[in-house]
């Protein structure tokens, strides 16, 4: 079994600008005049009583005294601060906006399960790519205490990736032990006539049969992502004999099942993908039995149609086309 699953306030803050403090007012008096006092910017302010919060710069005294109250100082014009800074002290700050928490889980962007024979080591890392929204690695742990390497079996083995907010995604995928096997040239071509004589028996090898080896591995052969890309004859008793695979898996059973039939034949080999070529006389097609989750039936299909499937699909069947035969457009 493979699979994965994943497991606001703000605040504002607001300042006011100094309060303004309100100038005494003297009682009229007939014996003690009122003047009017000039503010600092030309304006005329309200009447005041001489001698009261009035700057003695007006009385004609020393220009870098001034006289006040305690909650009002005149000062002379070049210490003014800009009007436009008054504002701005005396505007309230933008709120902040509210911090919104992470809640997103990191995602298991690749991984697989294992094909380990007894004997042999495994790293439970290779092939696993996480990604986070925040940017950052998250912590893989591993789980691998329900698996035997000692014993041949399927065993479960769980991803957990957590993030740096205590998101955390989980993927169990699987662990297949088994007794090593010599698998020869012979036993592979014997269990592919088995199948031929099953699924074409004496019938033309004509399209129909080619289709219907086509039809034969995509429904037969189940896609798991662990094998080891480094033998085609393996790969091959993989798909005929235990039906699951990857991609590598899957071409070369085509190949060996479309050899068997008769059908010329290539197969395509890159980094990312291997499928196959056939060529029933009237020049070469693109042959893919590998499943994919939009569906795709690549079923002789001419090299413009793949190229821009390629293209909408993250470059998925790019290849080097000086490395193999030329395809019909």
């Amino acid at each position: 079994m493979t699979g994965c699953s994943s497991g606001a306030g703000g605040s504002a803050t607001a300042s006011s600008g100094a309060s303004q403090a309100e100038t005494p007012v003297a009682q009229e008096s007939e014996s003690a005049p009122s003047s009017v006092a000039e503010k600092s910017d030309g304006s005329i302010g309200e009447p005041t009583q001489a001698g009261i919060g009035v700057s003695e710069t007006e009385q004609n005294t020393q220009p870098d005294e001034t006289v006040g109250t305690a909650e009002e100082t005149v000062t002379p014009d070049s210490e003014q601060p800009e009007e436009s800074t008054r504002e701005e002290q005396n505007e309230p700050d933008e709120p902040e906006e509210p911090e919104v928490p992470d809640t997103t889980p990191p995602v298991f962007k690749e991984y697989r399960s294992h094909l380990v024979y007894i004997g042999d080591t495994v790293s439970y890392r290779s092939g696993v790519i996480l990604t986070d929204d925040s940017g950052e690695e998250p912590v893989l742990t591993i789980d691998s205490s329900q698996v035997n390497l000692k014993e041949a079996g399927e065993y479960p083995l769980t991803y957990t990736a957590t993030d740096a907010a205590g998101n955390s995604a989980t993927c169990e995928v699987t662990v297949v032990v088994r007794e090593r096997e010599e698998v020869t040239q012979e036993m592979l071509d014997a269990r592919a006539d088995e199948i031929m004589e099953k699924v074409l028996g004496d019938a033309p090898r004509d399209m129909e049969a080619l289709e219907t080896l086509f039809k034969w591995t995509k429904k037969n052969i189940h896609y798991v992502n662990y094998f080891e890309q480094n033998d085609d004859i393996s790969a091959a008793w993989e798909g005929l004999v235990y039906e699951r695979g990857d991609c590598y898996v899957y071409a070369c059973a085509s190949k060996e099942l479309l050899t068997r039939a008769g059908f010329k034949n290539d197969m395509i080999r890159t980094a990312r993908h291997y499928w196959n070529l056939v060529d029933l006389g009237e020049g070469w097609y693109h042959y893919d039995t590998c499943p994919r989750k939009d569906k795709p039936y690549f079923f002789m299909w001419g090299d413009n149609e793949l190229m821009e499937y390629s293209k909408a699909n993250g470059n998925s069947h790019d290849y080097d086309h000086t490395k193999w035969p030329d395809v019909v457009p």
